[in-house]
């Protein structure tokens, strides 16, 4: 069964910022390759990091407020160019405390597609043209740091001249070279402008043995164990969908083949594989970022489960726990990586609470995905029963709402932020705050207001704050630590 309008869902459009990130390959009507998943991606996870370095001033944060909003105009016109340009826009002008040169735009322009394993080649292409460029070439020197962040290598490149404000151009490179990055992991990759500044352009991954080789024999050695005992037979299903993640060529389109940490991946599945060969549940109680798929016959649910150092362990108490829901074109990573450069992350080291970040769009079509989320949950850690916490923004705060309506009994309280449609009027929800944005022109703060406050009269357990100069896009970070101080205090023992 449905549980809200998918059609007003559409409408509302939710983060569509994050739309970027989902986008099919668009065609730029020209020679140069499809914007992709990867492209949009990097602009936007590079805004959030930015974001989440400044303090939650709204005077101070009201440039990057301004920049986001016509990015979200842009995404509404379909100018995905325009937006992604003016996210980085935005980035670079914070960087340098000034308005950035051309040789800046041209570099924070590309996106860095590392090709061979071992890498042998990178393609720098322009998702976006420059049209007041100049018919002359940018001189930079491209940068590799290692995973530790030490600089390892670096050589002059040129950006030739253009005609179109764009470029593709093939880099041959020997990354792959063990000598140079001792330890595998994710390199970055920087150009430094002649002027000093450095601008980073993307990532690429090194590694000591190809990730589908590592993925088979960690597959064949999960074959040929014993016949685990009854209870692991559910962590081996884990297992084998997260060594799945383990690919040699990252897709465009698949955004987890960008976020995810191969490497860290790949040492977490190596310690993993090792305990169930031991008869060991290796996902009990373990702490750390983890991603997870659960299948079923109603489809699957990717999510990513976050649990803070010391939250764990057979003397610990039960866990609090936060279910953090995304808005309308973001995933199960947009929690962990976005929204003020995984700030919610931050806050679960800071109040010890177990993190989890499911994709929202399985959620809103049916509350069984929830039941099953938590059943699975509950398979690896002790949590509090009577702490259980909802959050969520835009869609993310849509289905809340209608989680809170159908599961009433399931928290202890829920926080929607930035969220329309239909409110609750049911006397049994959870104590609920929606935070509603003042200059949200997408979620009008007066007119959600004059819902929630229909279902105070109604007897709902729910009020609102509206969050000064604020839009739809950073009010999430904005009140992200007031949400999270406000869901801890409450318990269903003491709402009972």
């Amino acid at each position: 069964m449905r549980i809200f309008n998918l059609k007003l869902a559409a409408q509302m459009a939710g983060l569509l910022v994050i739309a970027t990130l989902l986008f099919p390959s668009a065609s730029l009507g020209d020679s140069r390759p499809s914007l992709t998943v990867a492209d949009g991606a990097y602009s936007y996870i590079r805004f959030e990091k930015l974001l989440g370095s400044m303090p939650r001033d709204p005077e101070r944060l009201a440039p990057l407020q301004k920049k986001a909003d016509l990015a979200v105009g842009a995404l509404f016109g379909r100018d995905i160019e325009r937006a992604l340009r003016l996210l980085d826009q935005a980035v670079l002008t914070e960087m340098i405390q000034a308005e950035p040169a051309i040789t800046h735009l041209a570099a924070a322009g590309l996106q860095v597609r590392p090709e061979g394993t071992p890498i042998t080649n990178l393609r720098l292409t322009s998702r976006y043209p420059l049209k007041e460029a100049k018919e002359t070439p940018y001189k930079y020197m491209l940068r590799v740091r290692s995973p530790e962040g030490q600089l390892q290598w670096q050589h002059p490149l040129t950006l030739p001249a253009s005609s179109d404000g764009s470029w593709d151009l093939d880099f041959p490179v020997q990354l792959g070279n063990y000598d140079l990055i001792d330890e595998p992991g994710p390199i970055d990759i920087s150009l430094l402008c002649q002027d000093g500044v450095e601008i980073p352009i993307g990532q690429a991954h090194v590694y000591h043995q190809r990730p589908s080789q590592l993925r088979q024999s960690q597959q064949t050695e999960l074959t040929n164990v014993s016949p685990l005992p009854s209870q692991l037979q559910r962590s081996a299903s884990r297992f084998a969908a997260r060594n799945r993640q383990l690919r040699d060529n990252h897709h465009p389109k698949r955004l987890a083949d960008h976020l995810l940490n191969r490497s860290q991946l790949a040492k977490q599945l190596a310690q993993e594989i090792a305990s169930l060969k031991a008869g060991i549940d290796p996902y009990l109680n373990a702490t750390g970022d983890r991603w997870f798929l659960l299948e079923s016959e109603r489809g699957d649910l990717p999510y990513r489960v976050y649990a803070p150092e010391k939250t764990t362990g057979p003397t610990q108490e039960p866990l609090p726990v936060v279910i953090a829901l995304h808005g309308m074109g973001g995933n199960e990573h947009l929690f962990m990586e976005g929204y003020g450069g995984g700030a919610l992350k931050r806050l679960a080291d800071e109040h010890q609470f177990l993190l989890v970040s499911p994709r929202t769009y399985e959620l809103a079509q049916s509350a069984v995905f929830f039941d099953a989320l938590i059943g699975d949950i509950e398979d690896m850690y002790s949590i509090d029963p009577d702490r259980i916490y909802l959050i969520g923004h835009s869609l993310g705060a849509m289905t809340t709402m209608t989680l809170a309506d159908q599961r009433p009994d399931s928290f202890a309280a829920i926080c929607a932020i930035a969220g329309d449609g239909r409110t609750p009027q049911s006397q049994l929800i959870p104590p609920t705050l929606a935070f509603l944005a003042e200059d949200d022109w997408m979620v009008p703060a007066n007119a959600a207001k004059q819902r929630i406050q229909q279902a105070q009269e109604s007897g709902a357990n729910i009020r609102s704050k509206i969050v000064p100069a604020a839009g739809h896009l950073l009010v999430v970070y904005m009140v992200l630590p007031d949400a999270i101080t406000w869901l801890m205090s409450q318990n269903n023992n003491a709402n009972k």
